[in-house]
């Protein structure tokens, strides 16, 4: 694993073996690309109007690859670079590529992605392409491939290929710890990330946070808005504290997220009884709630800040005055079906939930709603029923983004999912009686755009410097060590803890050795990036070893050449300080600044 010049994350090599026929093919780029759009959502390239070239038809094939794995929620942001493509046997040529690590991946799904990309382009080229039966072909993909990398990756769950996106636009390098844990940044600037927990986070906040009575208890004490409630551990309970705190009520498992077992709108103890149940089938605690007018609010707090705050609506439709519920059903779920089958979120078709719900509105299958009139399938939003998002970032009054986030700040969560209750986001919560019902540690954050456009804001603020430290790289044997030893007095000058390290040693701040079992300079600068004592590293580059593995890192502050000061039988020849310096100085901060605006 290593970096490559003009890329931000570390690569490996891959050799693929592609048919003659594929790579000389005289298909427009152009169909190619509305093909692989229609059949995988991959936008298209660049270079639409090009004549097909094999280089050019590489880098599609790079780029789906990458463009699969992220839909299966591996953190893989860039395509890579084409090594070389040259014609091999029994008419085939052999691309020799430099892609993106992917972590945490085995080898054999990582090389999968990139077999089966092959196979959506050769699909793509040929002529009857465009009238092929994309639904068979998309649910092979999902089923053969997605499906199991996402369950490798599962771990991490669905926010954190939101957030590493995120950390990557904001230039912020990441390394993988292990478990889906990352570390977005380097040294003493570095930060940990799992989902969307990060190292700042309070443990006593987030373990807090999954018990909702106890989120209220601490809540209500410091002044915040929040309902009623009574934790209860059989029916008889329940009913009690239903009649203590007045109809309607809402019944939640204490400690499980989602929306799971969760049962809103109860105004009878017969319902009330078949609500206990199944929240009791989740957990032996079941919280008896007073039902909150309005709609649920998710405010996203971020270090201290509103990120944005989205209505959150149950399924729905709405009419359009020619259609009925049934037909207007099946148009949504027509609509969902022109994406990919793994980015869908089909409209449910009618059962006994979507019956009663529509019971409730006054309408059956056969209604005809008014134009502009929604309707609802489903009595509230949850994960296992899906729902909508309706930005109000915008409209949220000031007294209610303040409330939210010191309900965060109570928590001790730097990112928080703060649900607020209220008829309307404009209106101050103190005026319409709104309240705050959850604290979610580790809440959902989408990648999309908009999003990754205001958590890159976010990083870019609590993570300055894009989270690096410098580091520098100094070519040759003793006299290279005197000029580290002179960088890190200059450090020290600055209250900086300066590491300095070759292939066999690494020496603190303080001149004392740090003992490592890392083995090799490339293992012993990363085991320092993982280092929250580091604040600059110094590497004495005095072999060969980058030259085989690589670079550790993608970026450097400087790169000196201190071979020639002190001739001796250790040090490098020239042959190797040229290739290392030509591996090296590309990477320098001034190079990277001039590689990333020309992208």
């Amino acid at each position: 694993m290593s970096y490559l010049p003009g890329l931000r994350q570390r690569t490996r090599t891959i050799t693929l073996r592609v048919d003659k026929a594929t790579l000389q093919t005289t298909c427009e780029i152009a169909r190619l690309d509305q093909v692989l759009e229609r059949w995988t959502g991959l936008p298209p390239g660049e270079s639409a109007g090009a004549s097909p070239t094999p280089a050019l038809l590489v880098d599609r094939l790079l780029a789906l690859a990458a463009h699969l794995l992220r839909a299966a929620r591996a953190p893989v942001f860039e395509a890579g670079l084409v090594v070389r493509i040259v014609p091999g046997e029994n008419d085939m040529f052999e691309v020799v590529a430099r892609v993106p690590v992917v972590d945490p991946l085995p080898p054999a799904q990582r090389n999968s992605a990139y077999k089966l990309a092959i196979r959506i382009l050769q699909a793509g080229l040929e002529p009857a392409a465009a009238e092929r039966d994309h639904e068979s072909l998309q649910k092979s993909i999902h089923d053969g491939f997605i499906e199991p990398v996402r369950s490798t990756m599962s771990e991490g769950g669905k926010s954190s290929i939101g957030l590493l996106w995120a950390a990557y636009d904001a230039d912020i390098p990441f390394l993988h710890l292990g478990a889906s844990r990352y570390c977005l940044g380097w040294g003493a600037r570095a930060m940990r990330l799992h989902r969307s927990n990060v190292s700042t986070d309070s443990h006593l906040g987030a373990s807090a946070a999954q018990r909702k009575s106890l989120t209220t208890q601490i809540l209500r004490q410091v002044g915040i808005p929040v309902p009623l409630n009574h934790l209860v551990l059989d029916e008889q309970q329940a009913a009690e504290a239903a009649r203590a705190i007045g109809w309607p009520v809402v019944v939640k498992p204490n400690d499980r997220d989602r929306g799971e077992g969760v049962t809103t709108g109860i105004g009878d103890e017969t319902t009330l009884a078949a609500a206990f149940e199944a929240a009791n089938r989740l957990s032996r605690r079941v919280l008896v709630e007073a039902q909150a007018p309005g709609i649920c609010h998710r405010v996203l707090v971020g270090f201290g800040s509103v990120l944005f705050a989205v209505t959150r609506f149950p399924r729905r439709i709405q009419g359009d005055g020619t259609s009925t519920v049934q037909e207007l059903i099946t148009l949504a779920n027509h609509q969902a079906s022109l994406k990919p089958l793994w980015e869908r979120s089909n409209v449910p078709q009618i059962d006994k939930v979507a019956e009663a719900e529509l019971s409730r509105q006054g309408l059956t299958v056969e209604s005809v709603p008014t134009e502009g009139r929604w309707v609802y399938l489903r009595p509230r939003e949850s994960t296992e029923w899906g729902g909508e998002s309706g930005n109000v970032t915008d409209h949220l009054h000031p007294d209610n983004a303040a409330i939210c986030v010191r309900a965060a700040r109570q928590m001790g969560l730097d990112i928080a999912g703060v649900d607020l209750m209220t008829d309307d986001a404009s209106i101050p919560w103190h005026e319409n009686s709104a309240v705050i019902i959850e604290v979610n540690s580790a809440p959902f954050v989408s990648g999309g755009p908009r999003t990754r456009a205001l958590l890159r804001k976010m990083f870019e603020t609590v993570l300055p410097h894009a989270g690096r430290i410098p580091v520098h790289a100094i070519l040759g044997g003793g006299s290279a060590w005197k000029r580290a030893e002179k960088i890190r007095a200059e450090a020290a000058a600055s209250n900086e803890r300066c590491y300095i390290t070759d292939h066999d040693r690494t020496v603190g701040p303080d001149r004392t050795e740090l003992v490592l079992t890392a083995r090799g300079l490339y293992a012993r600068c990363t085991a320092l990036l993982l280092d929250p004592d580091v604040d600059r590293i110094v590497l004495v580059v005095s072999n060969e070893e980058l030259l085989r593995t690589g670079s550790p890192v993608d970026r450097f502050t400087t790169v000196e050449d201190h071979s020639g000061r002190q001739r001796n039988k250790a040090d490098l020849d020239t042959n190797v300080i040229r290739r290392l310096k030509e591996l090296l100085e590309p990477m320098l901060e001034a190079n990277a600044a001039d590689t990333a605006n020309a992208r």
